[in-house]
């Protein structure tokens, strides 16, 4: 009896022989074979990880972290990580991403704009960035716009860009002609409507520059008579198609040697090596002044100036 256990548990080599190898065959043996997965995730905390363990353990699923990477690793058949992954990936979707710390909405509050100190750690970070370009320019305000639907679905979006396998993330200023700006702060459902949007060199998208002077130079929103405002937003690039012009685009366009995938935007490079982005899809921009944490740069989501004009 002792013997037959080991027999069963032990790991062991077999070679059949077919008559037949071709792709219906070895499709059906990946299915069967144990096999191993990773599933990036912005999160990885006790919510996320009882949700994994309450799914892996109804399907026979071994499962892992790598906590410094936020990786999930499962491990079973091929057919049985499948479908967890997919279990996981919808059970994901129906938790709430956790707010920036330094967000102090109320719970039923959804949107809430915050004047920040200019002296701020939080604010210089927004004002060195912007002043890279345009170091003449006085900034009189900035503001943190917190909308709690637009960043869940923000964040939502960068999962599925994340799962895809790129989900660069960059920190770029508005270039988008609108004439009341609250329609991209204020909403609950939409952010930088495609409506809104004009044809431009690259199509029909939401243009954001690298440099705050390509931003000002053309498309600073008129505050009043003597300022202006603008926006410094993340967007969600993930894999860019490099492209000079191409006024018909609609959506980013196909892969070459890949028909079924598409890019996730189309950049174009200025003269002086600055670079400017289109995207096709709002929820690829989180439309909202959100400044996660406040010693890094790169942690500015958006942003609202107040200029004056000299």
């Amino acid at each position: 009896s002792v013997k037959e256990l080991v027999k069963k548990t032990k790991e062991c080599t077999h070679q059949i022989t077919l008559q037949i190898l071709n792709d219906s065959v070895k499709e059906l043996v990946k299915k069967t074979k144990e096999c191993t997965h990773q599933i990036t995730l912005q999160i990885l905390n006790d919510s996320v990880k009882e949700l994994v363990k309450n799914v892996c353990s109804k399907a026979d699923v071994k499962v892992d972290y790598d906590v410094n990477q936020k990786k999930v690793i499962l491990t079973s058949n091929y057919k049985s990580v499948t479908k967890v992954r997919n279990q996981i990936m919808k059970g994901i979707k129906s938790l709430e991403f956790p707010y920036p710390p330094e967000w102090k909405l109320p719970q039923k509050i959804l949107y809430q704009k915050v004047k920040l100190s200019l002296e701020s750690t939080e604010a210089q970070n927004v004002i060195k960035k912007f002043q890279e370009t345009l170091p003449q320019t006085t900034v009189l305000k900035v503001q943190r716009i917190q909308n709690k639907p637009l960043y869940q679905k923000y964040c939502f979006m960068k999962q599925r860009l994340l799962e895809k396998g790129n989900a660069t993330e960059m920190y770029l200023f508005n270039e988008m002609l609108v004439k009341n700006s609250k329609q991209i702060y204020k909403g609950q459902a939409e952010s930088f409507e495609l409506k809104l949007s004009t044809e431009g060199y690259f199509g029909r998208g939401v243009h954001f520059a690298e440099a705050s002077k390509y931003s000002k130079s053309r498309f600073g929103f008129n505050f009043n008579k003597k300022n202006e405002i603008m926006f410094l937003a993340a967007v969600l690039v993930g894999d860019s198609y490099k492209s000079d012009q191409d006024p018909t685009l609609q959506r980013p366009p196909v892969y070459p040697m890949d028909p079924s995938k598409r890019y996730d935007s189309v950049v174009n490079t200025y003269e002086d090596g600055y670079k400017t982005f289109v995207v096709y899809d709002n929820a690829q921009v989180l439309s909202l002044i959100h400044i996660s944490e406040p010693t890094r740069l790169l942690s500015i989501s958006y942003a609202v100036f107040c200029l004056k004009k000299k």
